[in-house]
């Protein structure tokens, strides 16, 4: 294979046994990486026989960056990325890479429809793309999609996220170098498990995608 599928969990033990079935099932490779869980997810995991890793701290932007770190070792020209809550079609996952690798991009995003998201979630998604949109001047529509595929080499060592914060952040590190991307058009479906997302990180958010316009 030619990607590496990164799995950050945390608190995911009613969805992270079924991710790991899936993941299988379509023949990925893949590695979870936990920040810190306080319940079952790593026993699952471990009973699993799946790979892990666990990241230097709780935050998905250093999930990324760990299991980024293993894809460029091993060698790997494509990692994606997909949040461990059976939200999304581990099928929209292989579609993504096959488009990434005939049509030459660096990133696909997976875009969600958003009349599948709760409202209130709805309301913020448009809110943190239109901002990140005027910035940039951009036409991305879903800009905090937790699926996404990236060419490892374009990206390794060079994002610095924390939390939430990773995606937009991805996203304008592709659009100030001139990467090549797109957004497709994925399958989204009601999250199993409690949401990690808050005001706090919607605040990481915005932060994030004004220092992304102000640093070059």
């Amino acid at each position: 294979m030619s990607i590496l599928i990164c799995v950050p969990t945390y608190n995911e033990e009613k969805a992270v046994r079924e991710v790991i079935r899936l993941l299988r099932e379509h023949h990925l490779d893949f590695v979870i990486c936990d920040g810190f869980s306080e319940d079952n997810t790593l026993a699952i995991v471990k009973e699993e026989d799946a790979e892990y890793l666990k990241r230097d701290k709780v935050g998905k932007g250093y999930a990324f960056t760990k299991c980024l770190e293993l894809a460029h070792q091993r060698g790997y020209e494509f990692m994606g990325i997909i949040d461990c809550d059976l939200t999304y079609d581990i099928g929209d996952l292989v579609r993504l890479h096959d488009i990434a690798i005939r049509q030459g991009y660096d990133m696909v995003v997976g875009g969600r429809p958003f009349s599948s998201i709760a409202w209130h979630r709805r309301l913020a998604n448009y809110f943190i793309s239109g901002y990140f949109n005027l910035l940039f001047t951009s036409k991305v529509k879903d800009i905090v999609s937790g699926l996404r595929i990236i060419r490892v080499d374009k990206f390794h060592g060079v994002i610095s996220a924390i939390s939430f914060d990773l995606e937009p952040r991805m996203l304008a590190y592709t659009i100030k170098n001139k990467l090549k991307y797109t957004e497709e058009k994925i399958s989204y479906t009601e999250r199993v498990g409690d949401s990690k997302a808050n005001l706090a990180e919607l605040f990481l958010i915005l932060k994030g995608i004004t220092h992304e316009r102000i640093i070059p």
